[in-house]
């Protein structure tokens, strides 16, 4: 059986589940959300069932397109033996890739899920709005968006963060920093500097390279 529901009612549908008597110890019981362990379903616990989670790496903004995107998608599974071993022939069965998790590991594992899709958004919604304000068409910036985005993702993947970071960061260009930084507004100039700081981590630059970037961040 698969829950299916928000993280905050799977403690609450499966104490429902338990005063029902439905779930007996023949049963496996997953959730589906990447943030909880089986612990969401301890109110089954005296049901004998196999309890675990399996959460499919995958964004759902467009459910119809999730079919197709099933056989490129990889999976956390976690959970008791028993549960494991179904919610792994599960994931293999639809043309998910699983892998085991630690229950005590999913929060920071979601945590990259979170950066990975939903900040990607932000960051999306945040260049838009620049471009418009820039005086780019606003179908033109959509279009725009989409293949820088779209080339970047495919360098990310191909050759790995590294080699596929681009920009004055990692040209280690203070100056073009600091130009970036006078022209933004006081809040988007504090994401600004928030996302160069962790780019820095990831750029390869010299050591004089980096105290220059950093002063220009700081100024």
């Amino acid at each position: 059986m698969l829950l299916a529901v928000p993280d905050a009612m799977i403690e609450e549908v499966a104490a429902a589940l338990s005063r029902s008597g439905a779930i007996t110890a023949g049963h496996v019981v997953l959730h589906l959300s990447g943030v909880l362990g089986a612990d969401a379903l301890k109110p089954l616990a005296g049901s004998g069932a196999a309890l675990g989670s399996l959460h499919p790496l995958l964004s759902f903004g467009d459910p119809g397109s999730v079919p197709l995107r099933l056989q490129a998608a990889a999976a956390a599974v976690e959970g008791d033996e028993r549960a494991r071993v179904a919610a792994i022939a599960l994931a293999r069965r639809i043309g998910l890739a699983p892998f085991e998790l630690d229950a005590a590991a999913k929060p920071i594992y979601h945590a990259g899920a979170v950066f990975a899709a939903n900040f990607l958004v932000t960051i999306a919604a945040t260049a838009r709005r620049l471009f418009e304000r820039a005086g780019v068409p606003p179908d033109l910036a959509a279009r725009g968006l989409a293949t820088l985005m779209g080339g970047v993702l495919e360098n990310v993947i191909k050759k790995g963060a590294p080699r596929a970071l681009t920009g004055p960061v990692k040209r280690g260009d203070a100056e073009t920093v600091r130009t970036h930084l006078q022209a933004l507004d006081p809040a988007d100039a504090a994401l600004y500097r928030s996302l160069s700081k962790a780019t820095l981590d990831i750029a390869e630059l010299t050591a004089e390279q980096r105290r220059a970037v950093e002063r220009a961040l700081e100024g």
